[in-house]
């Protein structure tokens, strides 16, 4: 029986081989026959790829893509549902989010003088600008108008 199992090894890779060279005879690496040879040797320098089956719910193997998608499908539709909401503390917690309350009072707005004693008092012109690329030393040289605008913005 061993015998007989290496004998079909090396005809089968005989007849492989055969087949092969056979296949490869016929391409050649020109224009003409649209490289044919490169694309050849290309594909066999390729590593083979093999998505391994996977096993589904009723314990059978799922082979194709199209089993595999189907697969997959059922089995995140039932792991990724909504959480019910079965507490009446959670549904309380909820419709006060949702409310349109307004939880803090509105910010007091900035008046030109304040502006001003902050640029003047506090604002070191030697230090880089920000992300509008105004430095210290021009918020320094504007006029009253200048402060009447930052605040109305």
């Amino acid at each position: 029986l061993n015998r007989v199992t290496q004998e079909l090894k090396r005809l089968l890779y005989k007849m492989r081989n055969d087949k092969f060279q056979e296949f490869t005879a016929n391409l050649s690496p020109t224009e003409v026959s649209d490289y044919s040879l490169w694309k050849v040797t290309k594909h066999l320098k390729c590593p083979q790829v093999c998505i391994p089956p996977i096993i589904k719910q009723d314990g059978t193997w799922a082979k194709s893509n199209s089993e595999k998608a189907e697969t997959f499908a059922t089995y995140y539709n039932e792991v990724f549902k909504p959480h019910a909401i079965n507490s009446i503390i959670e549904q309380n917690v909820i419709d006060y989010l949702d409310s349109p309350t307004q939880l803090d009072l509105p910010i007091k707005p900035f008046t030109p003088s304040e502006v001003n004693k902050i640029v003047n008092d506090d604002l070191n012109a030697r230090k880089a600008p920000g992300n509008d690329l105004i430095t210290g030393k021009v918020l320094k040289e504007l006029p009253r108008k200048g402060f009447i605008f930052l605040t109305i913005v």
